[in-house]
């Protein structure tokens, strides 16, 4: 009868398992044939195969059952728990019966069991009790491509246990194995491996059109598209992934947020591996009342699940991993892109049921380029600390264990020693605070935070804080339109203890509101719910832990008095390697006696909130890499807590020592504001630059900060003590040379109106005033730098010089440029150098008025080629020496051509991350190798530069650029006059290694035809020419130009983006100069042209010609810019006007424009009956030197002769020669 039963029971589960049709039932036969035969075996199954269900179901019917049992790991106590809920059911017994779970602090399973999903976690400790696995017949490693810390150390115990045992069975399995790696690790034969299709419905993919970067918005992004979908999409739940839970919880508060208060339609679920137990089950629960299901989900529900009713998923693209940097000795944690095994295992979710819809958060490109094929291990990019403490209990020293894949060797060691630090290990073997610290499952020094808490009375608070800490993430909210209240309310939270105490407290608030009041309070707090209900679970699982693995009862009850007396000291003595010591200045922020790099506060931090003095000692938990170094989650330590912990042996550097990093403050000062504006700081800050090189030559550090403090005229300069003599003197010596410059030097400044120019000299004395014509700067080109002295001499014996400037140019002659103090001088000295060389290169500077807006030809085209030839080698680096290793083995055994070369790959002999190449074509760019390394080389695999080394540059003459011109002349001649061709062939730099040249045509229909008759086919010499079209144009105006008719370009901007006319429209602001940059791109050369003409016309303005009409000139007075102003305010307009051709410019509306004119016009018609009397200066009756005279009298506005006559106006102008005054009669008379 009991085998009768048996059969019976065995024959249901076959049907059940038949009624399912999962693919993998067809390879049932193949799979269990691999079972009796081979002692390991793998299986990669697609997804949607059945493979993690249904695998344990055949073992349990095969004589595995009977000879122990059968063992399934999952990477998260999520899925064991749902296969567990799911397996159960399918083979109709009840959870803990025949099938049971152990997830660490959950377990249930009894005698009869014969299947059990596990943690691999939790299998690894039931190896340290049971090394061989005795009563275990099979174990199935599920989901083996994530390869997480401890299914590695996993699979690296079992493989011992395989060969002790010659019964014991293990399969491994995954939808995105690799299955070479543990072909090679378990030396299986070819036949040990399976592969079992999928059965997938269709799902459709959604891309974004353009391109996402790491750190936008994604949570924004994604919580808008659930949203859209659940608006306007039909029936279907949909499923978000996210990076994180505190990113869960926000997404969560934003679509509450989008909806109404009314909408009953929705219901929001989380999923992920800190959920409560009954959380989890909402999620795989169908919807009875006819709700969607919106589930925000982290990676957790990649793999191994299926949600019925999902058929969205909202795929963000983006996960938060730790990892650890050896160079830094730090963990990081590092926003990324997903891989693409992820992303397709996500796709996959929408799946499983029924046919779906995937939408990427990302473009198709981002997905090609930044996303690797498959994540690496966990061993290979976290901190081993963890790892090594177990592989230390089991007894084997680290460089006998047999990794899958060993992590790189300073990993190793580094790990090795911030154990040894934190007493954890000595001599390479566990010590008894070790053997502690690796009985619970979390960062080895937030266990030690929790044992010397234990020690010292302040235990359950030690545990609160690793609990927040290690697993929570963000603890508090900050809402997009609630910002303000949001950061108000944390600052009432923040303590000057820092961040871990802040948590703290916040957690004990929490815990003290009654139940059904916690979530209330968190809302009207800005506090994250779920963040400290998973801190809360997660307390209570170290607490278990505790219990059960070290035999400590933990009692949870608090005690501030020995927190206060004991935390510093206890935080200190965990985190001391995370010392950081303030530099000094809030711009370079915190220093470390390890690392040679800045570090900061992230902006998030208690201590940023309170805004009080920066504190000079930290440490922080975790380093978060972004544009800067952030520490997060950081403690104010006191200097007497760091010099106890020196003297106990705990931490191995003084104090002073410590201090001897600090920059500290130096004033120099005053000076006056021309000194520090020209000669400090420079013409966009190119002095201060070149001073700083100065200073880390003289000093050789580049710990030190200059600020320059113009309205104090102070230079404050922050750098260690033993270097302030040195650099005082430094700067005192730029000062002094300053000084005696500007006794020396002139300001130019143009007569409004006119060609004409005064020179103004010390104390603001006009000293000359240069005449139409007339110069004083005199250039000498291309002159042989034994002869500079000669020339230089010479014409400081012509006249008093008042400077000399010396610049090199890249041809080994320099270029002479000698200001005179008189343009007789400088004319007389520009004549004899004439005369003297005849072949001397000599020119004069004449001040004039340069008209900006000069238009060019309308069809551009950009021509690039090669300039220096490649020698045949370069070399590629990349960021890690291992980076290099493995790129080495890809390129080294691959065919590797550009163009028909063939490029060959050796490791450098100098530099361990670079690759030397040789055989590269001559005319090949660095752009080029990039792009055929990326289609190479894996995502994760990173090059950091690429090197070509080239031919000497050969000396670039103006012969050479009028020989250029002439090629490209006769080249583009053949389709368009030379008259209505320009060409600009630009002087290349000596680090150029490409020529470019723009060509202009007047004709459209010329360009377009050059353009497709030469583009890639047209050749200079040798030389392959490379041309494309440029499609943009741009427009300079004066800000207040532009915001007069802003309303105007605004509306034309709109209309031609919507007829998708205009690809690019942006308005760039120049504040220094006070000019708007309006830059704009169409889709072809015609429709360029068109908005180029009607941006202009916008930018013209309406204007009024004056020239020729003396009654109209008193407008171009400061009594007429009086009139004008008022005009201005009236019509809400903006008037300029050009003295020069007595022209007046009127921006803004049309009407107030015209209506601006009428009254303009107005006022010169009433003008003209006014008391008004125009001198002309070019009677012969006025004596030379007239206007000189009157300036130097009067003053540049004339002022004195408006005083001493008691006019109204006056004004000179200068290029007319007519002086116009205004007043009563008799005053004029």
């Amino acid at each position: 009868m009991l085998e009768i039963h048996k059969l019976k029971i065995h024959f249901s589960r076959e049907c059940n398992s038949l009624q399912r049709c999962l693919p993998i039932y067809s390879r049932k036969t193949e799979i269990l044939r691999l079972l009796r035969y081979y002692s390991v075996s793998v299986v990669v199954a697609e997804t949607g195969s059945g493979k993690s269900t249904q695998l344990v179901e055949y073992f349990l019917q095969s004589d595995a059952a009977e000879r122990g049992t059968i063992i399934c790991t999952q990477p998260r106590k999520i899925a064991a728990l749902s296969l567990t809920e799911f397996v159960s059911g399918q083979i109709g017994s009840a959870v803990g019966q025949v099938v049971g779970y152990d997830i660490g602090t959950e377990k249930k399973y009894c005698f009869k069991t014969k299947i059990i999903f596990m943690t691999d976690y939790s299998l690894l400790k039931m190896c340290l009790r049971n090394r061989h696995l005795k009563d275990i017949s099979c174990v199935v490693i599920d989901e083996a491509h994530e390869r997480t810390l401890y299914t590695d150390l996993l699979l690296g115990m079992i493989k011992n246990c395989v060969q002790m045992r010659p019964d014991f069975r293990v399969v491994i399995t995954s939808a995105t194995i690799n299955p070479d790696v543990f072909k090679t690790y378990f030396n299986l034969p070819h036949e040990a491996i399976i592969n079992v299709p999928g059965r997938m419905y269709p799902v459709e993919v959604v891309w974004m059109k353009n391109d996402v970067s790491v750190g936008w918005d994604h949570v924004e992004a994604c919580v808008k598209k659930a949203h859209d979908i659940h608006i306007k999409k039909g029936p279907g739940d949909i499923l978000v992934f996210l990076t994180s839970p505190s990113e869960i919880g926000e997404a969560i508060s934003m679509f509450k947020e989008l909806c109404s208060s009314e909408d009953k339609t929705a219901t929001l679920l989380c999923l992920h591996g800190k959920c409560d137990v009954q959380e989890q089950v909402k999620v795989f629960q169908t919807s009875t009342d006819g709700s969607r299901k919106i589930i925000f989900a982290t990676n957790s529900a990649e793999t191994s699940l299926t949600i019925p009713g999902v058929k969205y998923v909202v795929d963000s693209g983006m996960a938060k991993e730790m990892v650890f940097l050896p160079e830094k000795k730090k963990n990081a944690l590092v926003l990324s892109f997903i891989n693409k095994s992820s992303a397709e295992q996500r796709k996959g979710r929408a799946g499983r049921t029924q046919p779906g819809v995937c939408y990427r958060m990302y473009s198709e490109e981002n997905y090609r380029v930044n996303m690797p094929p498959r994540s690496l291990p966990e061993l290979l990019r976290t901190n081993l600390q963890k790892a090594l403490l177990k592989i230390l209990e089991f007894g084997i020293q680290p460089e006998y264990f047999e990794f899958i894949e060993s992590p790189p060797k300073e990993a190793i060691l580094v790990s090795l020693d911030s154990l040894e630090h934190l007493g954890a290990i000595k001599d390479n073997k566990l010590t008894s605070l070790g053997k502690q610290l690796a009985q619970l499952p979390i960062e080895p020094r937030f266990a030690k935070l929790i044992i010397r808490g234990i020690d010292m009375g302040i235990g359950y608070e030690a545990a609160i804080i690793a609990a927040i800490v290690s697993e929570t993430g963000k603890l508090f909210m900050r809402p997009i339109d609630n910002k303000i209240e949001a950061d108000n309310k944390k600052r009432e939270f923040c303590l000057e203890e820092g961040d871990l105490c802040t948590y703290l407290d916040i957690y004990k608030r929490w815990l003290a509101e009654p139940r059904d009041r916690r979530y209330q309070w968190c809302v009207e707090n800005f506090v994250n719910s779920k963040a400290l209900n998973v801190a809360a679970k997660v307390v209570n699982e170290i607490v278990i832990n505790l219990r059960k693995e070290l035999c400590i009862n933990l009692p949870k009850r608090y005690n501030n008095l020995a927190f206060k007396s004991n935390y510093e000291a206890i935080i200190f003595e965990c985190f001391s390697e995370n010392l950081c010591i303030f530099s000094g200045h809030p711009q370079t922020g915190y220093l470390s006696p390890y690392l040679s790099e800045m570090f900061f506060l992230h902006p998030s931090s208690s201590l940023c909130y309170l805004g009080k003095d920066t504190p000079e000692f930290l440490v922080y938990t975790t380093l978060m890499e972004t544009s800067r170094n952030y520490l997060m989650d950081v403690t104010p330590i006191s200097e007497e807590t760091v010099r106890k912990a020196y003297q106990m042996g705990i931490f191995k550097l003084q104090v002073d020592i410590l201090k001897y990093l600090q920059m500290h403050q130096m004033i120099l000062g005053p000076f006056g504001e021309s000194i520090l504006i020209r000669h400090i700081l420079g013409k966009g800050g190119c002095k201060i630059m070149d001073i700083e090189n100065q200073i880390e030559k003289c000093t050789r550090t580049k710990n030190f900060r200059v600020d320059v403090k113009v309205d104090k005229g102070l230079v404050v300069i922050y750098i260690e003590k033993r270097f302030h003599t040195k650099v005082s003197d430094l700067i005192n010596e730029i000062i002094q040379e300053a000084h005696l410059n500007m006794m020396n030097e002139e300001d130019i400044i143009q007569i409004v109106g006119s060609t004409t120019y005064f020179c103004l000299g010390a104390g603001g004395i006009i000293s000359d005033i240069i005449m139409p014509g007339e110069f004083k700067e005199v250039i000498i080109e291309n002159c042989h730098k034994n002869k500079s002295e000669h020339f230089i001499d010479f014409l400081k014996k012509i006249g008093p010089v008042q400077s000399v400037k010396i610049i090199k140019n890249m041809n080994n002659t320099i270029r002479i440029s000698v200001i005179f103090f008189k343009a007789a001088d400088a004319e007389t000295a520009l004549l004899s150098l004439h005369q003297q060389e005849a072949r001397l290169s000599v020119r004069s500077v004449v001040c004039h008025p340069r008209n900006k807006d000069k238009s060019k030809p309308l069809f551009r085209i950009l021509v690039t080629w090669c300039r220096i030839p490649s020698s045949g080698t370069g070399w590629i680096e990349f960021y890690t020496e291992e980076d290099c290793i493995a790129a080495s083995g890809k390129l080294t055994n691959a065919s590797f051509y550009i163009d028909d070369n063939y490029i060959q790959f050796t490791p450098s002999r100098h530099n361990v991350k670079e690759l030397y190449m040789k055989n590269l074509p001559p005319l090949v760019t660095e752009k080029a190798i990039r792009v055929k390394l990326s289609e190479r080389l894996p995502g994760f695999l990173k090059v950091r530069d690429v090197t070509i080394k080239r031919e000497k540059p050969t000396e670039v003459s103006k012969k050479d650029i009028d020989f250029i011109k002439q090629e490209l002349l006769k080249l583009f001649s053949r389709f368009t006059s030379p008259k209505n061709l320009l060409i600009d062939v630009k002087l290349p730099k000596a680090q150029d290694t490409q020529w470019n040249a723009s060509v202009y045509f007047e004709c459209l229909e010329d360009g377009e035809r050059a353009l497709r008759e030469l583009a890639d086919k047209a050749k200079l010499g040798q030389h392959l020419l490379h041309m494309q079209q440029i499609l943009k144009s741009h427009l300079n105006c004066k800000i207040l130009v532009y915001e007069a008719v802003e309303k105007n370009i605004a509306e034309l901007a709109k209309d031609y983006k919507q007829r998708k006319i205009c690809e690019e429209f942006s308005v760039i602001p120049n504040l220094k100069e006070g000019t708007i940059r309006i830059i704009f791109g169409c889709k072809n050369i015609s429709e360029l042209g068109d908005l180029r003409q009607k941006l202009m016309k916008l930018l013209q303005g309406r204007v009024i010609e004056w020239f020729g009409n003396p009654k109209a000139f008193f407008i171009f007075t400061k009594y007429g810019r009086v009139l004008i102003d008022k005009v201005e305010n009236s019509t809400k307009t903006y008037i300029v006007l050009n003295n020069m051709r007595k022209s007046i410019s009127i921006y803004g509306p049309v009407d107030e424009c015209k209506n601006a004119e009428r009254m303009i016009r107005d006022l010169v018609n009433n003008q003209s009956q006014s008391n008004t009397k125009v001198f002309d200066l070019n009677n012969s009756n006025i004596p030379p030197g007239f206007i000189k005279c009157l300036f130097n009298k009067y003053g540049l506005d004339l002022h004195g002769l408006i005083d001493d006559f008691n006019l109204k106006a006056a004004h000179l102008d200068v290029f007319y020669k007519k002086l116009m005054l205004e007043g009563q009669s008799i005053k004029l008379k």
